[in-house]
């Protein structure tokens, strides 16, 4: 058990003031933008393991669980190991032409892969280990090393990713693996690369050849429509996204934060925005070996009861799987919040019960002073962060302020909705040999165009901030020509029926009404408790469409689904995000029978 924990009562946040600006055109378009510059900032990623190493080289940069011991990996030993890295890569005639593929899940050994070929400049693309490891037949996995053509495939652990290396083509790519015992052919043992005798000068006239523009890594979307879209991501790109958390979050300058995570490096959050904001500011990421599903929860709450955060990042589901823990077990509370400075959520909005359960819960353990939480925006073409929470936020939907050297461009929409685009050194310069894609990403000055809708906490004043109003891609129409905002129902429907759906999906485009796809919570699904459930869930519903008379809101039938929602097939990423419109669109025959007549027998109907 750690014992080296600061108490939170004691620690003062800072954060930066908010300071915007917001300039309005005749067509009511809205720019918003920092008063503030973008400060001075390392450029490359190589250069910030090199700087952080110098200052802080004995301290822990990463931790792993090995059977039941953590073991932990300094600045210095990984800037050491991550040369040697590089070098192994020169000598193999790596360039920033010739991508390193990694396959495996967040580890020690994936973190010196990845530092070794941002040190040369060698691109990294790394995989969610689902399409190895959740795949039937690994066809997004081929089509991604086809698409990028690797150069190197590093898969750590051989044997579970054994089927998937099988159905790529391995010819004239090097395979290294964590195991010299691989049964796979020309396979190199990580150890080799770390072995690697450095030489200095030639590695020395390498990194400083590599420009800012230069790709760092490929990180592919979600792939929830087609195939995953491979995002050019610069070096510039993520040092000026960390120099913009920076000054909105200052604190960070002061106390290296201290971090327990597991979401994913293959995705934009895990990888761009915590692993870098780490090593930023020489702070130490435990990394975390569960994940917000049933049966793999119980590892998080074993770390977070050995380990107590500064600062702790989550998606919306991992919170609404830790909120119950925290409330009922001491021991884990005292633990989570003895020096915890914030709480952080992405990917989706917490529902609003949830977001006061974290408050509530904090404020138990902190002697009735809430924890600073906070939120962001953005996607994987921004590598992430477009907005960011640095001031208290009055709900879950609220997403901040753009930070220095950003620009936000409000475009007014359909049904009242004002369009967000983003411009700033942030920003990807396109997808890969795509350039079609990459043109009809932007608009004619240059905006990102992200697809999502937003409103202000108060448009009188823009320095509130933003709330996230939806998907703009998941709004659909009744055929009474309403609007349905899909994104913010199913957080509504989501915090009224609480604990018993564990996600929702409204439907439908062209309907007459709105439906619902659903699943039931582990707990409403127990044989004992199924039937009390349903008749609960009707009776909420019911209060639900009493309380939001409009016909946007009113749910007249739901379906509770059996199968959950599919990886493979696009409907859920590995951060547990539920794609709504590709269930609709993949659940058609569940749609159809939802709004069967005569009235289907396994449907509810709430009016």
């Amino acid at each position: 058990m750690q014992t080296d924990k600061t108490r939170a009562d004691r620690i003062t946040l800072s954060l930066a003031e908010p300071n915007v600006v917001a300039d309005r055109r005749a067509d009511r378009t809205i720019i918003l933008r920092s008063r503030s510059d973008l400060r001075p900032h390392p450029r490359r990623i190589g250069d910030v393991l090199v700087k952080t190493a110098a200052r802080a080289p004995d301290v822990p940069f990463l931790a792993e669980r090995r059977d039941s011991d953590w073991h932990r990996i300094t600045y210095g030993t990984a800037l050491e190991r991550a040369r040697a890295t590089a070098q192994f890569l020169i000598d193999r005639g790596f360039d920033h032409t010739t991508p390193v593929a990694i396959l495996s899940g967040n580890s020690i050994r994936h973190a010196l892969v990845a530092l070794g070929a941002s040190l040369v400049g060698v691109p990294i693309i790394p995989i969610t280990p689902a399409y190895s490891l959740m795949s039937r037949d690994h066809r997004r996995l081929q089509s991604i090393i086809e698409m990028l053509q690797p150069k190197m495939v590093f898969a750590e652990d051989p044997q579970s990713f054994a089927q998937a290396l099988q159905s790529i083509d391995l010819h004239g790519r090097l395979l290294v693996t964590a195991s010299s015992a691989s049964d796979l052919p020309n396979a190199i043992p990580f150890e080799e690369l770390v072995a690697t005798r450095v030489k200095d000068e030639q590695l020395r006239r390498r990194m400083v050849q590599i420009d800012p523009s230069h790709t760092a890594k490929y990180m592919l979307t979600s792939g929830s429509t087609a195939t995953p879209k491979p995002v050019i991501t610069t070096h510039e790109m993520l040092c000026a996204n960390q120099q913009m958390i920076a000054q909105l979050w200052p604190f960070l300058e002061t106390e290296p934060p201290i971090l327990v995570d597991w979401l994913p490096w293959s995705h934009t959050y895990g990888g761009g925005k915590i692993f870098n904001l780490t090593m930023w500011h020489g702070g130490t990421l435990y990394i975390d070996g569960g994940r917000p599903v049933p049966g793999a929860m119980e590892i998080t709450l074993q770390n977070l009861r050995e380990i107590s955060p500064t600062v702790y990042f989550n998606v919306p589901r991992g919170f609404a799987l830790l909120a119950p823990s925290l409330e009922t077990d001491s021991a884990l509370r005292e633990s989570f919040f003895a020096r915890l400075q914030m709480i952080s959520f992405a990917a989706a909005a917490l529902p609003d019960d949830l977001w006061m359960r974290l408050r509530e819960v904090s404020m138990m353990a902190r002697g009735g002073q809430p924890v600073f939480i906070s939120a962001g925006y953005g996607s994987t073409e921004t590598s992430p962060t477009s907005t960011l929470v640095h001031s208290p936020i009055p709900n879950p939907r609220a997403i901040g302020l753009p930070p220095p050297g950003v620009e936000l461009k409000l475009v007014p929409a359909e049904a009242g909705k004002m369009e967000l685009r983003v411009r700033g050194p942030h920003i990807t310069p396109g997808y890969h040999k795509d350039p079609e894609l990459t043109r009809e990403a932007f608009d004619d000055e240059g905006y990102f165009r992200i697809g999502d809708a937003v409103s202000f906490v108060d448009p009188s004043d823009p320095a509130k901030g933003l709330v996230f109003d939806g998907r703009m891609t998941e709004d659909f129409k009744l055929t009474t020509g309403t609007w349905v905002n899909a994104g913010k129902l199913r957080i509504e429907i989501l915090a009224s029926t609480a604990p018993l759906l564990s996600d929702v999906v409204p439907t439908a485009p062209d309907r007459d009404y709105l439906g619902l796809l659903a699943w039931l919570s582990p707990a409403a699904t127990e044989p004992s408790n199924h039937a009390a459930a349903i008749t609960e869930l009707t009776s909420r519903l019911r209060t639900f469409n009493m309380q939001h008379p409009g016909t946007s809101k009113v749910v007249r039938r739901i379906l509770l689904l059996s199968e959950p929602p599919s990886f493979e097939e696009g409907e859920v990423t590995d951060k547990q995000y539920v794609n709504q419109r590709v269930v609709r669109d993949r659940r058609k025959a569940d749609v159809d029978r939802l709004y069967a007549n005569p009235l289907a027998p396994d449907v509810i109907e709430i009016i």
